[in-house]
């Protein structure tokens, strides 16, 4: 059997991994339980190689992605449940229905209108949803309290929507000081089973369950999005790991031939070289106007950003479309800031400019129309440069020459240079890296 760029290649693979004796024995042995780890796995690293910009590993990624719709169809066709085609015929009669505004009559002109359409379109498939069910004799329960919130969201996201909707009906603590108190709680209960005389695993699981819960809670309650929280300490040991291995390599040794104090020495020293508190940012050098300070994001800052961002996108970009503009704003709100971290610069407790980081990456860099030439973009960089000092990388849209000699003032030079071209405009896309 040869690879081909056909479909049924595909199928025919798994068909034949799937056949009794014949087939894999690993493969044969799965069923839908134990294959969907694997799928939302291939899922979250098709969106690291989206993040990673890395276009060869998106390919092979949505390729695997790809491989668990197939496998999941195979086994369903094994029991005449459906078949692949069925998948496709189905989520195609779908798109071209909640599309009527392209493949039909209807006119839509705006990304609001859409929106619209999707409504009215959901609420009637959801209607006929429930009559096949009915026809089919399977009975329609009455809906819980918390069945709106998935079951399929990863346990932090649904933790916390779970507890924003039971505290819409008052079952909450009123403020963080008893969620802490609980946290202590259960931290307590997790040490009782972890040195029990003979510890039961389940028991700890459980437990370690509650606190993990109990700290959801608490971001809750303080205003931080966990999963944002955590994001941003996944970076930090990512970033003071990476010192460990540069110095590593810097004695010609590999990572395994260190002792654990000599990683220590390492992880202490890259605290030390990440490390900036509030009094850092108040001193900043480059701001000249003392009503304006830098300070990491809050959830509270989401409009002023968002405005800042797209008012400094029009005036940098005035031949992006109103569909571009809504689209990457969408982004900005529920996939980027969720998933940077970001320090802001504010004035008149306005946000007026921005810097977003993705690990050792600027991801985004913005400042108010009305504030330029303050020293503010020259600051966040700083600051950016201060909580990455083992090689910060910029990427920078622009017409002209791509903020060379911004960033060259901070010894970056050009590591790489392309064409985007969205809508057909072309636009430089350079990337800097330090010297």
């Amino acid at each position: 059997m040869t690879p081909s760029r056909d479909i049924t290649r595909l199928l025919e693979i798994m068909k034949a991994l799937r056949t009794p004796v014949t087939g894999c024995p690993w493969d044969l042995a799965q069923d839908f339980s134990s294959i969907a780890p694997y799928t939302i796995e291939e899922a979250y690293e098709v969106a690291d190689a989206i993040h990673r910009k890395d276009m060869g590993d998106l390919c092979e990624e949505l390729g695997d992605l790809l491989l668990q719709v197939v496998y999941h169809s195979q086994m369903a066709a094994e029991e005449n449940s459906f078949e692949f085609g069925d998948v496709v015929e189905a989520v195609t009669r779908k798109m071209i229905r909640r599309h009527p505004h392209v493949f039909g009559d209807v006119n839509a002109e705006k990304p609001e209108h859409v929106d619209s359409l999707w409504d009215k379109i959901k609420a009637e498939e959801k209607a006929e949803r429930k009559e096949r069910r009915a026809a089919l004799g399977i009975a329609e329960t009455e809906p819980r309290y918390l069945d709106s919130v998935p079951r399929v969201f990863p346990a932090l996201a649904e933790a916390e929507k779970l507890q924003k909707r039971a505290s819409k009906v008052g079952f909450d603590w009123g403020a963080a000081g008893p969620v802490l108190d609980k946290i202590r709680e259960e931290v307590g209960e997790l040490s009782n089973e972890v040195h029990a005389s003979v510890p039961d695993r389940d028991k700890i699981e459980d437990e370690l369950g509650d606190v993990l819960f109990a700290v959801a809670n608490l971001a809750r309650h303080l205003d931080i999005a966990p999963e944002q929280a955590l994001k941003r300490t996944n970076n930090k040991f990512r970033t003071r790991f990476a010192h460990i291995e540069d110095g590593a390599q810097g004695e010609g040794r590999a990572l395994e031939d260190l002792s654990l104090d000599e990683m220590e020495a390492y992880w202490q020293e890259a605290k030390t070289m990440t490390a900036l508190d509030d009094d850092d940012f108040d001193d900043a050098e480059f701001v000249e106007d003392d009503d304006i300070w830098i300070r990491p994001y809050t959830a509270d800052d989401l409009a002023s950003v968002v405005e800042c961002w797209e008012q400094a996108t029009r005036l940098a970009h005035p031949f992006f479309s109103e569909d571009f503009i809504a689209s990457e704003k969408h982004n900005l709100e529920h996939i980027y800031l969720p998933n940077t971290v970001t320090y802001v610069a504010e004035a008149d407790g306005k946000v007026v400019g921005f810097i977003a980081l993705m690990g050792n990456e600027i991801g985004g860099l913005f400042v108010s129309p009305d504030h330029h030439r303050q020293g503010i973009a020259r600051t966040l960089v700083d600051v950016a440069m201060a909580l990455n000092p083992l090689g910060l990388k910029v990427e920078v849209f622009e017409k002209n020459d791509g903020g060379k000699s911004f960033y060259s003032a901070y010894g970056f030079e050009k590591s790489e240079g392309k064409t985007f071209e969205p809508l057909n405009e072309p636009l430089l896309v350079m990337t800097y890296a330090p010297r």
